[in-house]
This record gives C-alpha cells, sequence and structure tokens, in this order.
C-alpha cells in the first residue's frame, strides 16, 4: 500500500471517518485492556493506524479525541492526554522511514515508540500516581522489585517497560495488519473492477 502519511491533516469526509473510527478503536482497545485486566494498554492502536494513514496531526486528535470519550467514565487526569501528541508523531516518522514488514524493522520501531511514551507516562505516573503504571501487571512486577529492595525509582521504570514495551511492538504489528489488510482488499475490488 502506497504510503500516505503527511505531516498536516488534510480534512476531507473520509479523512474525519477515519479518525472517528480510530477513536473507537482506541476506546475499545482500552476497555477490552481493563475488562481483561491484560498486561496490555492497547489504548493507541487507533493512534498509530491514523498516523500512519493520515499523518501525526490526524493522530493525535484521535488519540486526543479517545481519550476524552474514555475521561467520561474514568476519573483519570487530563495531563495524561498529551501522551498521544509525541506518540503519534513517532510513529507516523517511523512509518515514513520504514515498512514495518520487516520483523526487525517492527519491533525496534516498537523500542522506540514504547520509549518514547515511557519518558512522558512514566514522569506523569510519579507526579500523579506515585509511580505506578495503573496496569495491574505493571504494578505488580514494580511491588516484586521494591519488595525485593530496589530502588523505588527503578522498580517503577520496569513496571512501566514491561508493559510499554510488548504493548507498542503488538500495536505496531496490529496497525501494519490492518494496513496490510485494506491494501489487499483495496486491490482485489480494483482487481475486480477491471474484468
Amino acid at each position: 500500500m502506497k504510503k500516505k502519511s503527511n505531516l498536516f491533516f488534510h480534512p476531507s469526509l473520509m479523512n474525519f471517518l477515519l479518525v472517528i473510527g480510530c477513536t473507537f478503536i482506541n476506546v475499545f482497545g482500552k476497555y477490552i485492556a481493563d475488562r481483561l485486566h491484560t498486561p496490555l494498554l492497547l489504548d493507541s492502536i487507533g493512534t498509530a493506524l491514523c498516523s500512519c494513514l493520515l499523518g501525526p496531526v490526524a493522530g493525535c486528535l484521535s488519540g486526543l479525541l479517545g481519550f476524552s470519550l474514555w475521561k467520561i467514565f474514568t476519573p483519570v487526569s487530563w495531563l495524561y492526554a498529551i501522551t498521544c501528541i509525541p506518540l503519534a508523531f513517532c510513529i507516523s516518522i517511523l512509518y515514513r522511514r520504514m515498512t514495518f514488514r520487516d520483523p526487525f524493522q517492527l519491533i525496534s520501531s516498537g523500542f522506540l515508540a514504547s520509549f518514547v511514551s515511557i519518558a512522558i507516562t512514566f514522569c506523569l505516573n510519579f507526579f500523579l500516581n506515585h509511580g505506578y503504571t495503573g496496569n495491574l501487571w505493571g504494578d505488580a512486577l514494580t511491588n516484586m522489585f521494591s519488595q525485593n529492595g530496589t530502588d523505588h525509582t527503578i522498580a517503577c521504570f520496569f513496571g512501566h517497560a514491561f508493559v510499554e514495551i510488548p504493548d507498542k511492538i503488538i500495536t505496531l504489528a496490529i496497525t501494519f495488519g490492518i494496513i496490510c489488510l485494506y491494501g489487499y482488499i483495496a486491490r482485489t475490488k480494483k482487481g475486480g473492477n477491471k474484468k
């Protein structure tokens, strides 16, 4: 599929519909992760998809809208909304520079995206949540390291890394899968119209 990721968002009905669809993907992923208590966040798949297809501004818009919807149901600080902004720009840049088809590129891009996310959420969680991730699995790992005598800051970093790294790798894998599926359907439909 041809890469469409641009820096600026080009308003159109189809683009707005894609942003809205990606917003609901974010909310649905977060809902599933919370209900099933997964070690993943699953709340940035829509942001990643929008960032790849429409650029970082659209990715930010999708992430902010998803966060706003999620905040209606949960008492979470608005400060966490800023995490989607650098993440959207990071993923958009990575997508323009790489295809994600090579497993090494996909995993290394997931690592880079996760460390961008960790850099922000780690600081925010220290300010708002005593360093805890808010994820059952990440907090359990933090407590395990703390109880074994590890410095609380280091223990919290491990907790964040335990959640964020696999989450972003899986997020990019799902995003790339959706893009490939869309490209396959578009090619099949185009081929069918030629007959």
